[in-house]
């Protein structure tokens, strides 16, 4: 086939398009706002390219799906278009819309998958190759450990898509995320979303899920049904922080029943010695350890002194012994 890249001006109809071929398609992410009050205003100024598709009488699209998605929208008719023809390698056609994107923005992480999946599902190029030869343009090291994470990606259910194109996923659960089934994929994108988890706690909310998921053989729509969760998201009086971080708490204390139990014991202990508010002790990390720490804050030495006061009548105290035996 040809492999240059001459093609002719022309008008075509918008229902002369294709729209299930969708092999150079790489784009991923929602329509500008100020490309539609463009083409309202003054119609498409850049024309779509397209190819003529073999033996039918559609075109697929090359590049420009978004102001097609517009055309749609606006009811348009007929599209200004750059026809390849036929015979013109469609391999050389993906390149060339792939570079001249890689050229001008770059890519959020669901078309980055898109472009692994065409290239090894379409072109039928091997893994080895595109990671030599692809991974390094399209910003993804030589890792193969990176392909296991990010080639499913575009499988992925459309609003789980566009959770992570919109960065509400973080990368770092992307792992865990692939070990999930579709619908639990789903539930907790729809979640995330409506809890506003931020990165830090989403590696702590999905480590709980998939563990509990494994424990209790329960989905993770399951899991949310449970009352004590449910009880919360229902509150409509509680904001949406309190919400998240109480329903967080639920979740470690069903994954950690003993653990929860201590900290809460040693909780009540600490009560119990009736130490200043400016006095604090701490466990050792999970109470796995053989010592405590205190610290304590003061403005002068009669604050010092009361510090220390407090704390050698804690020695008499029986539940500075008792705190002794949670480790």
């Amino acid at each position: 086939m040809k492999r240059h890249s001459s093609c002719k001006p022309a008008l075509i109809e918008l229902k002369e398009i294709d729209q299930n071929d969708k092999t150079c398609r790489i784009s991923f992410r929602p329509v500008e706002e100020r490309l539609m009050l463009s083409i309202q205003q003054l119609g498409i100024l850049t024309p779509l390219r397209v190819q003529q598709i073999s033996g039918k009488p559609f075109f697929r699209i090359v590049s420009g799906w978004q102001r097609y998605a517009v055309a749609q929208k606006l009811r348009i008719d007929y599209l200004p278009v750059e026809i390849f023809t036929s015979d013109i390698d469609l391999f050389f056609l993906f390149r060339l819309q792939l570079f001249d994107n890689l050229a001008i923005r770059s890519f959020n992480l669901i078309e980055k998958s898109l472009v692994l999946q065409r290239l090894h599902q379409r072109f039928h190029i091997e893994k080895a190759q595109i990671i030599k030869d692809y991974f390094p343009v399209l910003e993804l090291g030589q890792n193969e450990r990176v392909w296991e994470l990010i080639y499913p990606l575009a499988s992925y259910a459309e609003e789980v898509k566009h959770a992570i194109a919109q960065d509400i996923l973080s990368i770092d659960v992307l792992e865990k995320l692939a070990t999930l089934t579709a619908e639990d994929r789903l539930e907790l994108t729809n979640w995330i979303r409506r809890l506003k988890w931020g990165k830090n706690r989403q590696r702590e909310l999905i480590g709980w899920l998939v563990d509990l998921i494994r424990l209790t053989n329960k989905s993770i729509g399951e899991i949310f049904q449970q009352p004590e969760i449910q009880k919360i998201v229902t509150d409509s009086q509680m904001p949406i922080p309190l919400q998240a971080n109480r329903v967080l708490s639920v979740l470690r204390q069903w994954r950690y029943p003993r653990l929860t139990q201590t900290e809460q014991r040693f909780a009540e202990l600490c009560r119990e010695l009736h130490l200043s508010p400016n006095i604090r002790l701490f466990p050792p990390p999970f109470f796995e350890g053989d010592s405590f720490r205190v610290e304590f804050t003061f403005r002068n030495i009669e604050e010092f002194k009361s510090n220390v006061q407090r704390l050698q009548a804690a020695i008499e105290n029986p539940a500075l012994a008792e705190l002794q035996d949670l480790i």
